[in-house]
């Protein structure tokens, strides 16, 4: 899956195209796809800054 994802991003696909990808080639739901592209080595550049988005965001909505 690696390396698939590793072409898909050097084609210009998006993260959340990627994710669309991966749950249609495996069959599976969204988390699964969303998980393994997160976790994956192609977009672990991204990473530490889509956490820290979420975390942002569930701390501001918690505020309100």
């Amino acid at each position: 899956m690696e390396s698939a994802l590793r072409y898909m991003r050097s084609a210009g696909l998006s993260q959340i195209e990627c994710v669309k990808a991966v749950k249609s080639l495996m069959g599976g739901n969204l988390g699964q796809a969303k998980e393994i592209v997160h976790f994956s080595e192609t977009w672990s550049d991204t990473r530490a800054w889509q956490e820290q988005l979420h975390k942002d965001l569930s701390e501001g909505l918690s505020a309100e």
